[in-house]
């Protein structure tokens, strides 16, 4: 698996949904996971991609399944291009229209010259959330097969636009995807939401 690209996830924190709205839950990390603030995160999913002929892998199809088995609702999955003005619009649009809490985007983060994932989320804020970053390189270095120099070149990001919280993490092996989405954004998802639509911290 390619250790290059990356995944982001864009949280728009707008949209409110009272109690009579919410799916039944099972189990407490799930509640966790859902409910902060009384409101499901929707989520959009989006496998960047360098060209039209390109064919997406299945890193966006594991991001998926593992955000629906944290219970967290998928609203659709999309590719778009990997140049940045196509993240941006995308970003823009989806946020604008109020169409998911959050969005996925996978690929496009490495250190290669046409990886901009990164650098949109950078355009982008309106606050970085600098250990974010860190966490994820933890993660990373904890990991059986993780080195310290693979670590200290990737690339992760998180930030706040127009509401929304922006979370970019770097694409790596199926395992480490899914520790990553397990342990780092299905419990900050929530809470993330809610500061960010101004709704406290706690």
């Amino acid at each position: 698996m390619s250790r290059g690209g990356a995944c982001v996830i864009y949280l728009c924190a707008r949209a409110k949904r009272s109690r009579a709205e919410m799916r039944p839950l099972l189990g407490g990390a799930s509640l966790m996971a859902m409910v902060t603030s009384e409101r499901i995160v929707r989520c959009l999913v989006a496998t960047v991609s360098p060209g039209r002929a390109s064919v997406g892998d299945d890193i966006g199809a594991i991001v998926v399944d593992e955000l629906r088995a944290a219970h967290l609702e998928i609203v659709r999955s999309v590719m778009v291009n990997r140049e940045k003005e196509y993240i941006i619009q995308l970003v823009r649009n989806v946020a604008t229209a109020n169409e998911a809490d959050a969005i996925v985007l996978v690929g496009g983060a490495g250190l290669g010259p046409r990886d901009y994932a990164c650098e949109a989320v950078d355009e982008m804020a309106d606050r970085h959330i600098e250990g974010f970053g860190e966490e994820y390189r933890r993660l990373l270095r904890d990991d059986d097969d993780g080195s310290v120099a693979t670590a200290v070149l990737t690339r992760a990001a998180a930030a706040t636009y127009n509401g929304c919280v922006v979370v970019a993490l770097p694409r790596q092996t199926v395992p480490m995807m899914r520790r990553a989405v397990q342990k780092l954004l299905v419990p900050i998802l929530p809470r993330a939401a809610r500061i960010a639509a101004g709704g406290g911290h706690i």
